[in-house]
């Protein structure tokens, strides 16, 4: 019996379990950048998309998976 999954999401939307410091490797190798902290969190700036958006301070954690689309959405990922 062969067994056949198919994704219903989009390639570059599939992600994997990833911690924050690897998340801001991958965003300062696509030319994100750090701006500044905000009350909780710190702040970073997209040049793709031209907004700023928020990751944690917190480099040891996973960063759950509706967290981590939000950031790959607005870093342009």
């Amino acid at each position: 019996m062969i067994l056949i999954l198919i994704s219903l999401q989009p390639l570059n939307r599939m992600t994997c379990s990833m911690k924050y410091s690897e998340l801001e490797r991958k965003l300062k190798k696509a030319g994100c950048y750090y701006v500044r902290d905000g009350k909780k969190h710190p702040i970073w700036y997209s040049p793709l998309t031209r907004k700023e958006f928020q990751t944690s301070q917190h480099k040891n954690e996973e960063v759950k998976s509706g967290t981590l689309q939000s950031i790959l959405r607005d870093s342009g990922l």
